[in-house]
């Protein structure tokens, strides 16, 4: 099997035995070739080499067997036991390799666990990072929400607010409402059954004085016929004397040009 073969985290598995010294010759090339091109791993691995550093798991000064020599081993030492039975039993090997192998391959076992954990911690404490997140991010969202409609109830029953009602005398007949706080001079719009225009056209409203002045108070596209638009524009009382929306050019005229839509004066 080639590097290209393998896949990350079949090559991540090998990182602990390759550490200790407890794999094959080609083990060891795949996954030195792969940490010198994978930075993950490559922290993972000199993490690996510094516990088994630190560890120690020679007996006496001979390193431990690599995990493909101590499973041919143990297979070889199997298939010799039944002629041993049968004969004379054969010399015992020392203990100590097989305990060093055997202690390599438990520590192989716990330090890729351990690592393993640690991955799961790093990713827990990520989730628990993007949670928070998140949160933060849908109370400021709530939080400005609530203060939106704050805002629009206030503009809509406050005392000094005077409603001016909208209609129209076309097959439509969109209707809207006007809620003026004289007080703060702020104008709130709630219109309905307003239908979608054709590209390049959009609606604007306008606050027309007692002197016949004709005062833009922005321009807005309803969403599914529907539409609230705010403005702020300072009027004395008395001085209102209607309110209008007219269909104009996309971006808005700065005097009406198109055919009235939804109108209506105070009282």
């Amino acid at each position: 099997m080639t590097t290209d073969d393998r896949t990350h985290e079949q090559i991540r598995e090998l990182l602990a035995a390759v550490a200790l010294d407890a794999a094959d010759a080609a083990d060891q090339a795949v996954v030195r070739a792969h940490v010198a091109a994978c930075e993950a791993c490559r922290d993972e691995f000199r993490s690996l080499e510094s516990a088994a550093a630190a560890i120690g798991l020679a007996a006496g000064d001979r390193s431990a067997p690599a995990l493909g020599a101590v499973r041919s081993r143990l297979l070889a030492r199997i298939a010799d036991e039944g002629p041993q039975r049968a004969g004379a039993r054969a010399p015992r090997r020392p203990v100590v390799t097989w305990w060093a192998a055997a202690a390599s391959i438990a520590l192989v076992a716990s330090l890729a666990a351990l690592m393993g954990v640690r991955r799961d911690r790093d990713a827990l404490r990520r989730e628990i990072a993007e949670g928070r997140a998140a949160s933060v991010t849908e109370i400021a969202r709530l939080r400005d929400s609530l203060s939106a409609s704050a805002t629009i109830i206030g503009a809509l029953t406050g005392p000094g607010v005077e409603v001016v009602n909208l209609a129209a005398t076309g097959p439509n007949r969109p209707t809207g409402r006007m809620f003026w706080d004289q007080v703060a001079g702020r104008w709130t719009l709630i219109a309905h059954g307003l239908p979608a225009l054709p590209q390049g056209r959009t609606y604007q409203l306008w606050v027309i004085t007692t002197a016949g002045e004709r005062v833009s108070a922005g321009t807005f596209d309803p969403v599914a016929g529907r539409a609230i638009v705010q403005a702020t524009y300072a009027l004395a009382r008395g001085q209102l004397g209607a309110v209008a929306v007219t269909e104009e050019p996309a971006g808005g005229a700065a005097q009406p040009t198109g055919s009235i839509v939804i109108a209506g004066s105070p009282g």
